[in-house]
C-alpha cells in the first residue's frame, strides 16, 4: 500500500466503495425479492382464506335463494337466481377442492359436495314442485328441516378448511414482517459494518495520502503556486513529513532554487565588475593607442633630426679624437690623484662610523636623562600640592580673615614654580 501512487489509492478506494455498495444493493434486492415472494403468497393465502370463507357460507346463502322461492313464490326469478347460486356453488366447491392440501381437507371438500349435491336434488326433485302446484308450507316444513340438515353439513365441513387457510395466511403475514424485520435490520447491521469499513479504510487512505503529500493538499497547491510565482521566501512547514514526501521536495527544490538564484546573482555581479573592467581597459587601450601613434609621429621627426645630427656628430667626432689624445697625457696624473681622495675618503668613512657611535651612545644616555627629569619633575608636582594642602590647612587654623591675604600669592608662586617667603601672620 505504501508503494502505491495517489490515484492508485484513490482508485482502489473507489473500487471497494464500488463492490461494498455493490453487495450491499445485491442483499437489498435479494432480500426484496424474497419479501416479494412472502408478500405474494401471503396474499394468494389470504385469497384462498376469503374465498373458502365465502364457500363455507355457501349453504345459507344458497338457502336464502330456496327460502325466498317458497314465501314468494315467484319460480321465474327464483329459477334464474337458483341457476346463478348453483353455477357459482359448483365453481367455488371445484376451487375448494383445488385448495385442498392433504387428505383430511379433500375429505371435508368432498363431503361438502355430498351435502350440496344432496340440497340441490332435495330442492329441485321434491320442493321445486310443491312450489310449483302450490301445496301448503305443511308439506314443505318437513323438507326445509332435512334442508337445513343439508347446510349446516355443508358449513361445518368447509368452515375447519377456511379456519385453517386463515391461519396459514396469518402466518404467511407473520413470516413476511418477521423477514422484513430481519432483512432490514440485516442489511442496516451490514450497511454499519461496511460503513466503518470503509470510513476506516478512508481514513488509512487519506492518511496514506497526506503522509505522501508530507501535509493537507491545499497547502501543497499554495506553497506551488507562491513559488511558481517567484517567491522563495515563503516557509515551507515539514513537521512529521516523511523525507520522500512532496513537502519535503517542495521544500528542497525552494532551497535549491533559492541557492541557485543567489549564485546566479553573484555570477551577475562578477560579470558586471569584468565589463566594467573591460571596458575600462578597451579604454585604456584606446588612448595608449592613440599616445603610440602620437609617439610615432615624434620618433619619425627625431629620426629627421637624427639625421641631420649625425653630420655634425662626426665632424665633433675628429674634435673630440684631438682632445682625448690630449685627454690621455692628463688622465694618467688625474688616477694618481684620484687614488689619493680615494684613501682620503676610507679615512673619513672610518671617522664618520666611530662618530655614529658615539652620536647613538649619547641619545641613550639622553633619553635616560630625560627619563630621571619626568621622575623629579613629578616629585616636585607632589611637593607643590603637599605644600598647597598644608597651606590650605594653615588658612583653616587661622582665626581671623587678613591671616589668610598671603594665600593667593602663595598658589601664583606654586603655580609659577618660585618660591614665597612665609610670614607670620600678625597676632
Amino acid at each position: 500500500m505504501g508503494k502505491l501512487k495517489v490515484s492508485s489509492r484513490l482508485y482502489l478506494l473507489l473500487a471497494i466503495a464500488t463492490a461494498a455498495f455493490s453487495f450491499l444493493l445485491l442483499i437489498t434486492l435479494v432480500g426484496m425479492r424474497y419479501l416479494g415472494d412472502l408478500q405474494n403468497e401471503g396474499y394468494l393465502r389470504s385469497q384462498q382464506s376469503n374465498e373458502m370463507l365465502i364457500t363455507a357460507k355457501l349453504g345459507p346463502v344458497i338457502y336464502r335463494v330456496i327460502a325466498d322461492s317458497i314465501i314468494n313464490r315467484n319460480l321465474d326469478e327464483s329459477a334464474k337466481d337458483w341457476s346463478e347460486i348453483k353455477a357459482l356453488s359448483e365453481k367455488r366447491l371445484a376451487n375448494a377442492a383445488e385448495l385442498a392440501r392433504n387428505e383430511d381437507e379433500k375429505k371435508r371438500v368432498a363431503q361438502a359436495q355430498t351435502a350440496y349435491h344432496s340440497l340441490v336434488g332435495l330442492y329441485e326433485s321434491r320442493v321445486l314442485p310443491l312450489l310449483k302446484s302450490d301445496a301448503d308450507l305443511k308439506l314443505i316444513r318437513p323438507l326445509d328441516d332435512e334442508m337445513d340438515k343439508y347446510v349446516t353439513a355443508i358449513n361445518d365441513a368447509l368452515t375447519p378448511l377456511a379456519t385453517a387457510l386463515t391461519q396459514d395466511a396469518d402466518e404467511a403475514d407473520k413470516l413476511f414482517d418477521a423477514t422484513c424485520a430481519r432483512i432490514i435490520s440485516g442489511s442496516l447491521v451490514t450497511a454499519v459494518v461496511m460503513l466503518a469499513a470503509l470510513i476506516v479504510f478512508s481514513l488509512y487512505v487519506s492518511r496514506g495520502i497526506i503522509r505522501q503529500l508530507g501535509g493537507e493538499p491545499h497547502y501543497a497547491m499554495e506553497v506551488s503556486r507562491r513559488i511558481a510565482a517567484g517567491d522563495l521566501s515563503t516557509r515551507v512547514e515539514t513537521a512529521g513529513a516523511s523525507p520522500d514526501s512532496l513537502m519535503t521536495s517542495i521544500k528542497m527544490m525552494q532551497e535549491q532554487l533559492a541557492l541557485l538564484i543567489r549564485r546566479v546573482l553573484i555570477s551577475a555581479d562578477n560579470v558586471s565588475s569584468l565589463a566594467a573592467e573591460l571596458a575600462a581597459a578597451s579604454s585604456q587601450v584606446s588612448s595608449t593607442a592613440s599616445q603610440q601613434s602620437n609617439d610615432t609621429i615624434s620618433v619619425a621627426a627625431s629620426i629627421e633630426e637624427l639625421t641631420v645630427s649625425i653630420d655634425v656628430v662626426a665632424g665633433n667626432a675628429r674634435e673630440a679624437e684631438q682632445i682625448a689624445t690630449e685627454s690621455g697625457s692628463r688622465s694618467d696624473l688625474g688616477a694618481s690623484q684620484v687614488k689619493d681622495a680615494t684613501d682620503e675618503m676610507t679615512r673619513i668613512a672610518q671617522n664618520v662610523t666611530e662618530t655614529a657611535q658615539q652620536m647613538a651612545t649619547l641619545s641613550s644616555q639622553s633619553q635616560q636623562i630625560s627619563s630621571i627629569a619626568n621622575v623629579i619633575k613629578e616629585v616636585a608636582d607632589q611637593t607643590n600640592l603637599l605644600a598647597l594642602n598644608a597651606a590650605i590647612e594653615a588658612a583653616r587654623a587661622a582665626s581671623k580673615a587678613g591671616a589668610l591675604r598671603w594665600l593667593p600669592m602663595k598658589c601664583a608662586s606654586l603655580r609659577s614654580g618660585q618660591p614665597y617667603p612665609l610670614k607670620k601672620s600678625p597676632p
